[in-house]
């Protein structure tokens, strides 16, 4: 684990504590820390509890469909997705992806994803979720050579910096810097905490 990965919660943890050490009714500031922490919680597990449902719904109802002119992916609201297999810019890109690492130093397993793109939109599938040859079968519709899922191209793993490359735009910030990533929304959540214990504070 990196030492400043954990920077953010030892800086939330410090100000806590010098927090309630320095209230005139210590009593009264650990409850309201305490209650702070745990409506974070409370938060986290609700988000959780949506979430999960609505992905394994949003994945049973997903499809994809390659016609003669264009590649066309439907999610679970029926908004559909569609790319011109005669637009020049449309590129496809199935690999092994290697996540950078994590906020604690843990850099996960591989994982194959696919990514299509043009000029004007993009889409990315978890390779777990779909049939690996129907995989292949878009990036050969897209009529592109970006196939390194191991069939022809060899199975190295690429980076977020490496796909973004191959078609730029495609990871976000968080995924090609996940530390900073991580160290502004820590140190952002222990900026807004303080803020928070300061408003109730003047408040009483």
């Amino acid at each position: 684990m990196r030492p400043v990965a954990v920077l953010p919660a030892l800086v939330l943890v410090a100000g806590a504590c010098v927090g309630v050490l320095t209230a005139t009714d210590r009593g009264g500031a650990l409850v309201i820390y305490l209650g702070l922490f745990g409506f974070s919680g409370v938060v986290a597990a609700v988000i959780l509890a949506v979430l999960l449902p609505r992905n394994r719904r949003f994945l049973a109802n997903a499809r994809i469909r390659i016609s003669a002119r264009a590649i066309e992916y439907t999610n679970a609201r029926g908004k559909v997705i569609a790319f011109d297999r005669a637009d020049v810019s449309l590129s496809a890109l199935l690999a092994p992806i290697t996540p950078a690492p994590n906020s604690e130093g843990i850099t996960l397993p591989a994982s194959l994803m696919l990514f299509v793109s043009d000029q004007t939109q993009s889409l990315r599938l978890r390779g777990s979720d779909w049939e690996i040859e129907g995989l292949r079968a878009v990036v050969d519709a897209a009529n592109t050579r970006f196939d390194r899922s191991g069939r022809e191209h060899g199975a190295g793993a690429l980076s977020p910096g490496e796909v973004n490359e191959l078609i730029p735009g495609t990871m976000s910030f968080r995924e090609t810097h996940p530390l900073t990533f991580a160290l502004l929304i820590g140190f952002g959540s222990a900026a807004l905490l303080v803020l928070i214990v300061v408003g109730i504070a003047i408040a009483l």
